[in-house]
């Protein structure tokens, strides 16, 4: 009998370190998946490309006026991928821009470099100027800069970005200033007209 009360605590301890065992791995497997990193798209992509040039040679400083002078990214890649409207858009824009700025949104197209080929070949296929180059990728904004051609050699020699505008002279001033009179004069008229006519009409009820 004796016996038999050990062999049942001592079936019951094992069972209890099981349980503890088990216990711990499931806890430690929680702890993990909450602080475990979570990859996005833009951690994806850095892991398999660094920021690069199409320009080898290209001072960082100038290279770096050129990317901060574009603002914003005028054409976007969603989920849905590449299509040709992207590629008329593109022409489009370099048309009347130097440099475009292209937002990635899907990690679906393979590297940007890769999205930047598929892109100028659509591009070119609507009718855009063979030359179109890469001026700057950069995986961390998932953006690619698209230059029209020989936009390269221009950064290089300094002559892009433009500089800015001279100072307005102080004749292009008092030309600017009797011109904003001119418009407050008219707006301050048209406003007395208007409640002129309103009283007008307010009086002839009452009469």
């Amino acid at each position: 009998m004796k016996r038999i009360f050990q062999f049942a605590a001592t079936l019951q301890s094992l069972l209890l370190l099981c349980l503890f065992t088990r216990f711990k791995e499931i806890n430690s497997f929680q702890c993990a998946q909450s602080f475990a990193p979570r990859l996005s798209l833009s951690s994806l992509l850095k892991t398999s490309e660094t920021e690069g040039y199409g320009e080898t040679g290209v001072d960082d400083v100038k290279m770096e006026n050129a990317w901060r002078y574009v603002k914003k990214p005028l054409l976007r890649i969603g989920s849905r991928g590449l299509a040709e409207s992207h590629g008329n858009s593109l022409k489009e824009l370099l048309a009347q821009h130097d440099a475009v700025k292209v937002k990635v949104n899907t990690g679906k197209l393979g590297t940007l470099g890769e999205v930047f080929n598929q892109l100028k070949e659509l591009a070119e296929k609507s009718g855009a100027p063979s030359g179109i180059e890469l001026i700057r990728i950069r995986p961390s904004d998932n953006t690619i800069m698209f230059g029209s051609c020989g936009l390269s050699e221009k950064i290089v020699n300094g002559d892009y970005p433009p500089p800015p505008p001279p100072p307005p002279t102080e004749e292009e001033l008092m030309v600017y200033a009797a011109k904003r009179k001119e418009r407050q004069d008219a707006k301050r008229a048209a406003k007395e007209a208007k409640e002129a006519a309103y009283k007008r009409r307010v009086n002839s009820r009452k009469s």
